[in-house]
Formats: structure tokens, sequence, C-alpha cells
């Protein structure tokens, strides 16, 4: 991918019993001043599932721009208080979603979030399906439903990528598809090709 492409710096991990709304925003405050370097928005929230999931949601304008910010001498500092609060390793991705802002998606009541991983090489037909499959369910207009994107991640080989959607409740997502063959029939060969799946609902909160 080529330099000045926006990207959605996506951060998970899991909490420990030390996080706290409080401490996690001094984390964010510190991270605000990427402002002056091409940081345009942040969002966080807890899965609705797994409420010690944190899902951490940052929009800069290129991974060149957040590489400018980790330059700062402060920064191991602040990689330092977030492991502190995280129960197991932090994984960072850096995703260039078809939609950019993906502003609709993470401000809607419900932003699902699904981190893959694909087999080695598949990754462009895996975005053409992501492709189809995100259009056929806008078409559909089904109630509940906002909107939808999809992008690779540039760590991880490659292979790994996100899908975002956006609804009004949990309870909608969880309609999709039911009795739709259509949908099962472009569904199909992307789960054929997944080896790892991971599904999040959380209702993100935009930093201030």
């Amino acid at each position: 991918m080529s330099s000045g492409v926006p990207v959605v710096e996506l951060v998970t991990f899991r909490v420990n019993d030390s996080f706290t709304p409080e401490r996690f925003k001094e984390v964010r405050d510190w991270v605000d001043r990427g402002r002056a370097y091409g940081l345009n928005a942040q969002y966080w929230g807890q899965a609705v599932e797994k409420t010690r999931t944190l899902h951490w949601l940052l929009l800069w304008d290129s991974r060149e721009a957040h590489g400018t910010l980790q330059a700062d001498p402060g920064y191991p500092a602040l990689v330092a208080k977030v492991d502190a609060m995280a129960n197991g390793p932090v994984r960072v991705l850096h995703v260039h979603f078809a939609t950019h802002p993906p502003t609709a998606l993470l401000e809607a009541p419900v932003t699902e979030i699904d981190i893959y991983r694909v087999t080695p090489g598949v990754m462009p037909q895996y975005q053409r399906w992501s492709e189809e499959l995100c259009a056929y369910i806008t078409k559909l207009g089904i109630p509940g439903f906002v909107a939808c994107t999809y992008g690779p991640a540039l760590e991880e080989g490659g292979d790994v990528g996100v899908y975002m959607g956006a609804w009004n409740a949990v309870e909608d997502h969880n309609k999709l598809g039911d009795g739709d063959e259509e949908f099962q029939k472009l569904v199909s060969p992307m789960l054929e090709v997944v080896l790892d799946l991971r599904i999040a609902h959380v209702s993100l909160q935009r930093h201030s």
C-alpha cells in the first residue's frame, strides 16, 4: 500500500482489574497530540459479549502519520501504560477500509467488528467477496442496518482483515441471513478460507 493512504488503527486487548475509563482517558488524551500529525478521531468501547475486551479505533491520514507520533520520546511510556492495563497481548492493526472515514459505522448504536485471518494468498479474492457481500446486505434494506465496510490489515503477513457492520441493535444483526439462500451462497466460499474469525459488537464512544 502506498504512503498517504488513510488507515484506521485498530487496537484490541483484554483489560485487567487495573483498567478504569479514567485511566484509559489519560492515554487517549496523550495520543490526541497526534492531531498535529494526521490523527482525526478516536473511538473506543468494550464488547457487548465479552465486556473485558476493549476496542480502540484511531483514524489517521496515513500509516506514516501514526509513525510520526510513535517517534515521540513519550511514546514508549504510553505503550507501557496500555500494557499495564492489559491482561495479555495488545493487538494493533492498521486497516485501509473501502469506506474512509467510516464515521457512520463508528457512531452507530452498535458496531460489529469482525477480525479474520484467511488462507495465505487469497486476501485479494476475499476483498472482492467482501465487496459483493456488503453491496448485497446494503441492497436488502434490513431494518436496523446502517452501513458496512471492509479492508485488509497492513500487518500479520497480509492475511488478516476486518469487516465492520453498523446496526441499531445486536438483535438486528442476529437476524441477518435467516432463510436467505443468496446470502448463504455469498458467505459460503468466504467461510471456507477463513482460518480464524473473531466477532464482537461494540457501542463505541468518541473521544473528546
